[in-house]
């Protein structure tokens, strides 16, 4: 009987499972290690076996969030409140933002930058210099 009317034996099939889990999509080194069937027949049955072990893995992940999901929906029930926050200490010791930012301007009038003689000189001398250019 002709190999490609044989069918594959629980050996090969373990074998190639072996395979695709050690080598996934690398599939240079899946041929050689069965040398009982051809390398298209290796091939074929590689991808196929591979497809399906990702289609079930997919639907594992689909059902491990679906269930996850209808958990979380069981337990927020809509009559349920959220819980209330206690604080510790009361809000009003807060600093109000209209106060921050009076004591902010008060703090920058203060503050005058320091400009020396020669930087004063420079300026004016920019300033004639560019006037005298645009006349």
């Amino acid at each position: 009987m002709p190999r490609t009317m044989q069918r594959w034996t629980e050996e090969e099939i373990n074998l190639l499972n072996m395979m695709i889990l050690k080598y996934k999509k690398n599939f240079k080194y899946v041929d050689i290690a069965i040398p009982t069937r051809s390398y298209n027949q290796v091939k074929s049955r590689y991808f196929n076996e591979l497809r399906k072990q990702q289609k079930l893995e997919k639907l594992a992940e689909n059902q491990h969030t679906e269930t996850d999901e209808k958990e979380l929906v069981d337990k927020l029930t809509p009559n349920q409140e959220p819980p209330k926050i206690e604080y510790k200490e009361p809000i009003q010791k807060f600093i109000p933002i209209q106060e921050s930012i009076e004591k902010f301007s008060k703090i920058t009038e203060k503050i005058e930058p320091e400009v020396s003689q020669q930087s004063k000189k420079d300026q004016n001398q920019w300033s004639e210099l560019t006037f005298k250019i645009f006349e």
